[in-house]
């Protein structure tokens, strides 16, 4: 049966969705949310981070970010291992998420260092569930950055979006018709998944189990 669909599935012309990146500016200090759109299916899970581009002297961080828990479930906070405290010595004075108000919360600052962090790159990366069908903005609010007097950096920010479909929905355009089975069709077989958004089944890879729950849903309206 799998050679039968993948017969099927090469007879389509392969699509891609584009990436989209953040519109940050060069020249000043900007946190900001990457990516600052994710499309996504209901039931999969997937991973934003919290960046700083251009920044100067950064020794530590109090950052909220606000969703929507009708569409989204927030699952874990990492810290470890980023831009910011690899190599680094810190402190986590906060690091939590409270579903009930839809906000996680990360309050955290390097120790013993007279000299703060110069460059761009993550913070924090935090993964959801995505529950149901639906938006949520990705609102950063009242977020600080320190140097190590732990006077304010002064920067702007860029929030982010989520957009939960219905599976099968690979563009976004809220149903399942024809322009995602191209998409599905250039992606099926890859594993890893060249277009996680083809990976329905969310296990790892475009196959005959992901293209059933397509034609399943395949003419759907979300």
């Amino acid at each position: 049966m799998e050679s039968k669909i993948s017969l099927l599935i090469a007879t389509i012309l392969c699509a891609l969705i584009p990436l989209t990146s953040p519109n940050v500016d060069t020249s000043s200090t900007t946190l900001y949310v990457n990516p600052p759109t994710t499309l996504t299916g209901a039931g999969k899970n997937f991973t934003i981070s919290l960046d700083v581009a251009h920044v100067a002297d950064l020794a530590g961080y109090n950052i909220y970010l606000g969703y929507n828990t009708t569409v989204l479930t927030a699952t874990n906070i990492e810290v470890d291992g980023t831009w910011f405290t690899t190599g680094r010595t810190y402190t986590v004075w906060d690091k939590t998420i409270n579903e009930v108000k839809g906000v996680v919360h990360v309050s955290l600052t390097l120790t013993g260092v007279e000299e703060g962090v110069t460059g761009s790159g993550d913070l924090i990366r935090i993964d959801f569930v995505a529950d149901a069908p639906g938006s949520s903005p990705l609102d950063t609010y009242n977020d600080t950055l320190v140097d190590p007097l732990f006077n304010a950096i002064p920067h702007s920010t860029i929030d982010g979006a989520v957009f939960v479909t219905i599976a099968g929905d690979i563009d976004g355009d809220g149903d399942v018709d024809s322009d995602d089975f191209y998409l599905f069709a250039g992606a099926y077989g890859s594993s890893p998944p060249s277009n996680p958004n083809c990976d329905i089944d969310n296990d790892g890879d475009v196959d005959s189990d992901d293209f059933y729950i397509f034609a399943g849903n395949y003419g759907k309206i979300a």
